[in-house]
């Protein structure tokens, strides 16, 4: 419950459908009779299953599935294949994890393994490894800025699209470094997209020489975001 709470702060409200729930008790027959710590292995008739733990990264509590015969990982939000991840900062997640756990699921593949990330098609450990070498460029130039004292520019953009084209942009928008976070929505618009720029960069020149000339951009609108409020506002 307090969780929900500092989420429902630190996410501006987003889960403020969550104040006041309580769940109802579990059954003793609803409780789990198996748990694990560091890693579990399972069998169903031929096929081995290793279930391990490598930490916090996206959450604190995420598992990684390799079914052993099948040459399959599971690696579900522990890798992704589009843009940056969402790491759950509140709820015990750690970039810095995030890029070891890449480095531990890279570690029990190989070039046959069939890798299936938590959003995104089919991947296979070359993908794995680029995905975590991005990350760690990503991270360690922002830690550089931070480190000396540069800050971003945040905008929001929704943009809508021709139709049958939503895709396209949202993949296109995704190849952006300045675009770490991309979405698809309803409503009037139908992609929300947010873009952090740096100090120095023409807000106005990126949108119309960037975003509006992505064939299939049909209309953007504009926000510019100023001070974050969380609870927790370090990196």
């Amino acid at each position: 419950m307090e969780r929900q709470k500092n989420a429902s702060k630190a996410y501006g409200g987003i889960f403020k459908v969550l104040e006041g729930f309580e769940a109802p008790p579990h059954e003793d027959n609803g409780l789990p009779t198996i748990t694990y710590s560091k890693k579990i292995t399972l069998q169903e008739r031929d096929e081995i299953i290793n279930i391990y733990y490598f930490g916090p990264g996206h959450t604190d509590g995420d598992s990684i599935i390799k079914f052993e015969r099948a040459n399959v990982i599971h690696a579900g939000d522990s890798f992704i294949m589009y843009g940056l991840p969402f790491i759950d900062l509140i709820g015990g997640g750690s970039i810095k994890g995030f890029i070891e756990n890449l480095n531990k699921i890279i570690s029990i593949s190989n070039l046959e393994t069939i890798i299936i990330p938590g959003h995104g098609p089919l991947s296979n450990l070359e993908k794995v490894k680029q995905f975590r070498n991005d990350l760690k460029e990503y991270y360690q130039k922002t830690l550089e800025g931070y480190n000396d004292g540069l800050n971003v520019q945040e905008i929001s953009n929704s943009i809508k699209c021709d139709l049958g084209k939503t895709y396209d942009v949202a993949a296109a928008l995704a190849d952006l470094p300045e675009a770490p976070t991309v979405y698809s929505t309803s409503g009037d618009y139908d992609i929300f997209a947010m873009f952090r720029l740096g100090n120095n960069d023409d807000i106005g020149l990126y949108v119309c020489e960037t975003v509006q000339k992505i064939e299939g951009v049909r209309d953007t609108n504009t926000i510019v975001c100023f001070n974050p409020f969380t609870k927790d506002r370090g990196i």
